[in-house]
């Protein structure tokens, strides 16, 4: 079962809040009670302290009522319970109390309860045992047995009669009260925690909605990519790592848009290079068949230019191809570029001769070494030659040196030059300046283009200007240069 992405974040937000907010509020509450039972301890410890005087003469009448058989007269402490919950408020009262007769005629008992009308405050929880902790008297239904904790020390003429327990000295005995307070609070901080989380998970929806719905848009404009749709764009209005995606997204569909039409010009301009020479071979068959033009050498030798050319386009096609190729290698060696150069100028003189056009080789005395492919070069070197052979009006400088930025090629012509806007155009496939394209005026449109895909394997580059002493263009190779 598919679960879509924004439930997917909104259950793992309404986890983790619910993990946290119950762990914090869990804590909380445990922290809360132990803190409140500590202090209520301490409180009541302190109560024991303040009221253990005025249960010296009673307790020790006690122990002795035991001792004889009989039980101890525990409604003598009735006025002592029904004092509230303040015990040391009321020591002045006490001590009354105990200078009093009737408390000397009980025999060490607190005079009995007068009667009132008005209803007597709560009975205090509270535990007296003899010094061997034998219950003297409670009013929380203690039956012995468990363990009663530390209690305060209960004296009669500093003797130790028994120990007292008050309150939640006593292990389980927290009063309705104060349950119902500790529940109270636990049940508000729960609901409270309950109206947080769904807070939380409110804002959890629209953080959701605000990740989710341009990731839905980026998906619906894949699809649309995957059907064929390379102009399909997104909103880049975002300024943090989604709006980052959007921005790589339309980056990326543009490129296959540009290669996709790059493709189909390529296609369309390869069809119309092949077609040329094609048709060229194909009229003159025809002609030669219904004998227009007759079967003689002269024929056949230009048969055979056109075949030339139509190699020779499908080569560099081949060539082109395996230089883009991802998986291209190349054998290297450490050549010396004005060398490379002289030697490659010297194959040319024949074309050069016939053109009549002059060329002149510069380069520095110093060794100007490179590493790269002897035939990858030599095919640069030609590229360029060719090129400025067919523009030049009279004279064309080829330079060899070096400087900071590598080892420096360099092939300038007075010929027309290349127009500034046309600059960046010039080293792509099928490219001419002329409109007509022209075999015989602009070639097949894919040496320079080669040159680029060459001097790009060797890890250097190639640009295009106005040549500063001839006039017209010049092209400039810089390659990485080999120091010895």
């Amino acid at each position: 079962m598919k679960i879509p992405l924004g439930a997917k974040i909104l259950g793992a937000f309404g986890i983790i809040v619910f993990l946290a907010l119950g762990a914090v509020v869990g804590m909380g509450n445990r922290f809360t009670h132990n803190e409140y039972y500590d202090f209520a301890v301490q409180r009541d410890m302190n109560r024991a302290r303040a009221i253990a005087p005025f249960f010296g003469q009673w307790a020790y009448g006690a122990v002795e009522a035991i001792r004889r058989g009989r039980e101890p007269d525990g409604s003598a402490l009735s006025p002592l319970l029904l004092l509230g919950a303040d015990w040391a408020g009321y020591s002045d009262r006490w001590e009354q109390m105990a200078d009093s007769r009737d408390f000397h005629h009980h025999g060490g008992g607190y005079p009995p309860h007068r009667r009132s009308s008005q209803k007597p405050p709560p009975v205090e929880r509270l535990l007296l045992t003899d010094a061997n902790g034998r219950v003297l008297f409670n009013t929380v239904g203690y039956s012995g047995g468990s363990y009663l904790g530390t209690g305060t020390e209960v004296r009669y003429k500093r003797e130790l009669v028994g120990y007292l327990y008050v309150g939640q000295m006593l292990s389980g005995a927290a009063s309705d009260s104060e349950t119902f307070f500790i529940r109270s609070a636990g049940i508000r901080t729960w609901v409270f925690t309950a109206l947080v989380f769904l807070a939380a998970v409110l804002l959890g929806l629209l953080l959701t909605r605000h990740i989710v719905v341009p990731v839905k848009g980026l998906s619906a404009a894949a699809r649309e990519v995957e059907d064929g749709t390379l102009s399909v764009r997104v909103p880049e209005r975002r300024k943090d790592e989604l709006g980052d995606l959007s921005r790589g997204f339309n980056s990326m569909t543009s490129s296959l848009e540009a290669a996709d039409r790059q493709r189909r010009q390529i296609i369309a301009n390869s069809a119309h290079e092949l077609r040329t020479p094609v048709s060229l071979i194909r009229t003159r068959i025809e002609m030669m068949e219904e004998g227009v033009y007759p079967l003689n050498t002269e024929n056949l030798a230009a048969l055979a230019r056109e075949t030339d050319h139509l190699v020779e386009l499908i080569e560099e096609l081949k060539t082109l191809a395996v230089l883009e190729s991802p998986d291209f290698t190349m054998k290297r060696d450490v050549l010396n570029l004005g060398e490379l150069a002289a030697s490659e100028l010297e194959s040319n003189r024949p074309a050069i001769a016939r053109s009549g056009i002059e060329v002149l080789l510069r380069k520095d005395k110093g060794n100007v070494s490179v590493s790269g492919s002897t035939e990858k070069l030599r095919r640069l070197l030609k590229n360029l030659l060719a090129n400025a052979l067919r523009y030049a009006a009279g004279r064309i400088f080829i330079t060899v040196g070096a400087n900071a930025n590598g080892a420096e090629l360099r092939v300038e012509d007075d010929g027309p030059g290349i127009p500034e806007d046309k600059r960046t155009k010039i080293f792509e496939r099928f490219f001419r300046l002329d409109p007509s394209r022209s075999r015989d005026s602009g070639g097949s449109g894919l040496g320079l283009a080669i040159c680029r895909e060459i001097v790009k394997a060797h890890g250097g580059e190639i640009s295009v200007s106005q040549s500063p002493e001839l006039g017209g263009a010049a092209f400039t190779v810089i390659l990485p240069l080999v120091l010895k």
